[in-house]
């Protein structure tokens, strides 16, 4: 797992696309826009929920998807005999 910048913050050299402003906005994430420069800035809450929603619950999805591909060929194998 990728660790947070420290500066709870990422710089985007030109306006980030709709799409990215939308994704970020359950976190309560906020923008800043300077000379051009996008900045997303993070608090603690919203780092924590960024980690408990995007990154924990999709890894969960990869346990439960190896599980479910098990037991599919499981029952693959007692169909045959």
């Amino acid at each position: 797992m990728n660790a947070f910048p420290k500066s709870k913050r990422f710089v985007y050299w030109k306006k980030p696309p709709e799409s990215v402003v939308t994704f970020y906005q359950p976190f309560g994430t906020n923008w800043l826009e300077e000379n051009g420069k996008w900045t997303l800035n993070w608090d603690d809450n919203g780092v924590k929920k960024y980690y408990l929603y995007q990154v924990f619950l999709h890894e969960l999805g990869h346990i439960y998807d190896q599980r479910s591909t098990i037991n599919d060929q499981r029952s693959t194998i007692n169909l045959s005999n």
